[in-house]
C-alpha cells in the first residue's frame, strides 16, 4: 500500500540508556505467555513500569524461562504479586501489581537491558508514601534462624536442602564404615 510521507516530520531513532542498577517500585503493566520454541522452554513474560522517583514511567521486560532453574523464582515472584493459588497461573492475570525489586544491568550481545535481580522481588502495597528506596530487611524465619552466630555456639544444624520440584537425585546416605557415595 501507497503512503505519502510529504508534510511528515522526520525523527531519527533514539539511543537507549538502561536504569541505574538500584532498587524500584515497579507495577507489571502487560504481560504474555509465550510458548515453547524448538528445544526453547516456554516463557512468562512481564512488562513493568517504575512508579517512583526520577524514572517514573520508564518500562522494561522480565521473563522467566519455564525451566528447572527459573520455575521456583517464578513462584515466588507470583507470591509477591499476591497469588495464593499456584495453579493455572497467567501473567495477564497479574496487571496492575505493584512491587518493589532489586534491578540490574545485563549485557548480552553488545546490548543493555534492565532485569530483576533473581529472588529480589518484594512486595509493596503501591503508595508513593511507602516507597523509600530501600530494599525490606530480611526476617527471621526457622530457617535463618537457625544458621545466627548464637545458634552456632549452641551447635544447631542448619536445615538440610530439599530437592526441587524437577529434582530426581537420590538422598544421599552414609554406609556404615562412613563412606558417602559419590557425586
Amino acid at each position: 500500500m501507497p503512503i505519502n510521507l510529504a508534510g511528515v516530520e522526520e525523527k531519527e531513532g533514539q539511543s537507549f540508556e538502561p536504569l541505574p542498577e538500584g532498587v524500584y517500585y515497579l507495577r507489571v503493566t502487560d504481560g504474555a505467555e509465550k510458548d515453547p520454541q524448538g528445544d526453547k522452554n516456554g516463557q512468562h513474560e512481564f512488562e513493568l513500569t517504575v512508579q517512583t522517583g526520577p524514572y517514573s514511567g520508564r518500562k522494561f521486560k522480565h521473563w522467566f524461562a519455564l525451566s528447572e532453574k527459573m520455575v521456583p523464582y517464578l513462584k515466588h515472584f507470583y507470591k509477591v504479586l499476591g497469588a495464593t493459588d499456584m495453579t493455572n497461573l497467567s501473567p495477564m492475570e497479574y496487571v496492575s501489581r505493584p512491587f518493589m525489586a532489586e534491578v540490574y544491568i545485563d549485557e548480552y550481545n553488545n546490548k543493555k537491558n534492565n532485569k530483576l535481580q533473581l529472588g529480589c522481588y518484594y512486595e509493596w502495597d503501591g503508595k508513593e508514601e511507602t516507597a523509600n528506596g530501600k530494599k525490606p530487611e530480611k526476617k527471621d524465619t526457622p530457617a535463618t534462624a537457625k544458621s545466627t552466630p548464637a545458634a552456632a555456639a549452641q551447635g544447631s544444624k542448619p536445615a538440610a536442602k530439599k530437592a526441587g520440584p524437577f529434582s530426581n537425585a537420590a538422598p544421599a546416605t552414609k554406609k556404615p564404615d562412613g563412606d558417602e557415595p559419590p557425586f
